[in-house]
């Protein structure tokens, strides 16, 4: 797309979408860790699932595992909505299916105009847990997956929750408690060079009905 959008309507546009992220999932499903940015970028968070994926370790790995949770990141570009955002996975705890490419990045297809991180999220979490109504097998992003998923799918074991549409079902939850602890900066994306490895502290969240404010950007 074209980079035409001016630096306070880049803002504007990441702060209403960020407040619509907190409020799409499912807490007890869904949680969502905010990161320091690297150079270059807006905003970054850590996208983890509370349930059941299947995860690959390495590229050549063509036989996924089974494990109770998993995350990817969040990387959104300068000049967003206009830019599209990143979205990865930990090489070796990549999403085991056929819209993840080898390297770890996700397929989030085309980003249109009025596209935004909330798409990117919910697209890349039904990837998680193998919901078939966004499997690609036309334009695969790893074609060695297809008939691992497929088979699972039609045997029932796919998707892992079920039905899918309650990864955004918000009714009578309770978002949980993010317990204080150390954590660092995600690893660099894929083909990008490793930016300086930032302490961050995460502090308890306490209940509240939306999300905490958004940093003052430099």
């Amino acid at each position: 797309m074209n980079q035409n959008i001016t630096a306070d309507e880049s803002l504007e546009a990441l702060r209403n979408d960020r407040r619509e992220l907190y409020e799409m999932f499912n807490p007890q499903l869904v949680r969502i860790e905010e990161l320091t940015a690297p150079a270059g970028s807006m905003y970054l968070a850590k996208i983890t699932l509370m349930a059941p994926c299947y995860i690959v370790t390495s590229e050549n790995d063509t036989e996924p595992k089974r494990v109770e949770s998993n995350w990817f990141y969040l990387d959104v570009l300068d000049g967003y909505p206009d830019t599209k955002p990143k979205v990865y996975f930990e090489p070796h705890r990549r999403n085991a299916g056929m819209n993840t490419f080898v390297s770890g990045s996700e397929c989030i297809d085309m980003w249109r105009k009025h596209s935004s991180i909330g798409n990117a999220v919910e697209k890349t979490l039904r990837d998680m847990i193998h919901d078939p109504d966004v499997s690609n097998e036309k334009s695969p992003a790893c074609s060695a997956l297809i008939a691992w998923q497929k088979d699972l799918t039609a045997r029932g074991i796919l998707p892992t929750i079920k039905p899918p549409s309650r990864l955004v079902d918000r009714s009578a939850v309770t978002a949980p408690m993010i317990p204080s602890t150390t954590r660092i900066s995600p690893p660099p994306l894929p083909g990008f060079s490793a930016p300086s490895r930032t302490i961050v502290r995460v502090q308890p969240v306490p209940k509240r009905s939306g999300p905490p404010p958004l940093p003052k950007m430099g």
